[in-house]
C-alpha cells in the first residue's frame, strides 16, 4: 500500500500566516477607507463648557437626530445627540440632502463652528 506524503511544515506555516493576513487585512479595510478618519472630532465636553473657543475651526461629527427644532428657507436647525450631550446644529438650504432626515437617524456631518460658536453643516451623509 503507498503511503501518503503529508504536507511539509513550512507550507502548513505558510497556510496558517496566509490565513491570519486575510483576516488582519478584512479587519483593517473599514477603517482604512474611511474618508473621516483623518478629521478632527469635535469635544462635546469642551465645547459646551465655552464655545466661542472653537470659533472658526472645522469638525467632524457623528450623531443621531434628535429633534427638528426649526425649518425656513434659509435651511433647518436639527438637535443631535452624540453620547451625554445633545447640540442644535444649523444645516443651510444649500447643504440639506435630498434625503429626508428624520428623528432617530444617525448622521455624519462636517461642522463649522461659526463666530458666535454655532455649530453649522457644511456637509451631511447617512450612515
Amino acid at each position: 500500500m503507498a503511503r501518503r506524503k503529508k504536507l511539509s511544515l513550512k507550507l502548513q506555516i505558510g497556510i496558517v500566516v496566509g490565513v491570519l493576513l486575510l483576516f488582519a487585512a478584512f479587519a483593517l479595510i473599514p477603517t482604512v477607507f474611511d474618508a473621516n478618519r483623518t478629521k478632527a472630532r469635535l469635544s462635546f465636553d469642551e465645547y459646551v463648557e465655552n464655545p466661542r473657543a472653537f470659533s472658526g475651526n472645522s469638525y467632524f461629527v457623528e450623531g443621531k437626530i434628535s429633534d427638528r427644532l426649526a425649518r425656513s428657507k434659509s435651511g433647518a436647525v436639527y438637535a443631535i445627540a452624540t453620547g451625554n450631550h445633545s447640540l442644535a446644529v444649523v444645516i443651510p438650504a444649500p447643504v440639506l440632502p435630498k434625503f429626508n432626515i428624520e428623528k432617530g437617524q444617525t448622521l455624519l456631518l462636517d461642522i463649522q463652528v461659526a463666530d458666535e460658536g454655532a455649530l453649522v453643516a457644511t456637509a451631511v451623509s447617512k450612515k
